[in-house]
């Protein structure tokens, strides 16, 4: 070995009076790491991409580039901070399906008589034909319906007092859908990080005392006196939060008639937090909006009826059937005069 060798082996040995602790990263990969962010990686060109590539990339001949070997982990909220009634919640985006027409037209048909039963389970729960009959659109949604879509059968039966008292530990929002002068909202109480949220589709800048009256006061005062009795830990927090009217980006202005869907919608989608993350899918005020609706009111209807526990499923498919049979221009007919008999009925029943 010629001296200079020697020279650069004594100076590349570590004679360092603390340990080293390198694993080999070259200074390279560190820049990587430090400087560049991965998802610059990903859409760098696989011949253009730095060497050694970070672990969780590998690198497969694509036209995109370097294909990510683990998927980013989700940043979903845990079940218990979810909506509980996201397992009902619809795609808004989706078509209407051709079943899905001919069930909603079946029932805007006003075939029968408006106490007809269209839903039924078990227990006796029940809806009537002129229930379902105010999704027609411009139509004033029965509060009743709601229950319908949101409740599951098991909670159909009444628990005991001491069942509901050790439940409230796990709970982290109640959802009340409040009725109030015809007009239909959503109050949500959260216990987790405790607060009071009033969700709604009209765009609010009057007084909110004159709007709601004393009720959301009332629901805020027994809740408290309930949660004290059963010693819940947040009890006291909860007492003091505000009431809150979070601006939405959907609100309407004259739109007064759909806020039963509204509130439907609000009680799948809303999850507590920032209001930034409340993702309904509507749009602004608009056409577009009304559309949505519409096809929402559509979707509602068939959810509803084609619960599993609706007893009377079988025999509305049957009707539904021998609907498909008239003429179309029987159907036609039909469905021409149904905004004016549906409001006639449900002016009638009040």
């Amino acid at each position: 070995m010629s001296c200079q060798m020697a020279k650069n082996s004594v100076k590349s040995f570590h004679n360092s009076l603390f340990p080293n602790w390198s694993i080999g990263m070259t200074q390279e990969f560190v820049d990587i790491i430090s400087n560049s962010p991965l998802k610059d990686i990903m859409k760098t060109p696989i011949d253009q991409c730095p060497s050694p590539l970070p672990l969780s990339i590998v690198p497969i001949h694509s036209d995109y580039g370097a294909v990510r070997a683990r998927e980013l982990r989700p940043k979903n909220k845990p079940p218990k901070l979810r909506s509980p009634f996201i397992v009902r919640a619809v795609d808004i985006t989706k078509r209407i399906s051709r079943a899905q027409k001919d069930l909603s037209e079946w029932v805007f048909s006003t075939q029968g008589h408006p106490s007809d039963e269209l839903f039924r389970t078990c227990v006796g729960v029940a809806a009537e034909r002129f229930h379902m009959e105010s999704f027609f659109p411009k139509c004033e949604l029965f509060g009743h319906t709601i229950r319908h879509y949101h409740v599951d059968v098991s909670a159909f039966t009444i628990p005991t007092l001491n069942y509901f008292k050790s439940y409230t530990w796990y709970l982290f929002h109640l959802f009340l859908p409040v009725v109030r002068d015809f007009h239909i909202f959503l109050v949500v109480l959260d216990f987790q990080q405790p607060a009071f949220c009033i969700i709604e589709n009209i765009k609010r800048d009057d007084d909110t005392q004159h709007t709601y009256g004393l009720l959301p006061d009332i629901i805020h005062s027994y809740m408290i006196q309930y949660l004290r009795s059963v010693h819940h830990p947040n009890a006291e927090a909860f007492s003091h939060v505000p009431r809150q009217i979070p601006q939405l980006t959907w609100s309407t202005v004259n739109n007064t008639t759909d806020c039963g869907i509204f509130t439907m919608r609000h009680m799948e989608t809303f999850m507590g937090g920032n209001i930034r993350d409340f993702k309904t899918g509507f749009k602004s005020d608009s056409l577009a909006q009304d559309n949505q609706l519409s096809r929402l009111q559509v979707i509602y209807i068939c959810k509803i009826i084609n619960l599993d526990y609706n007893l009377l499923k079988d025999s509305i498919f049957h009707q539904v059937a021998e609907f498909q049979k008239l003429t179309a221009s029987n159907q036609n007919q039909l469905l021409k005069d149904a905004a004016t008999r549906i409001h006639a009925r449900l002016t009638e029943i009040g």
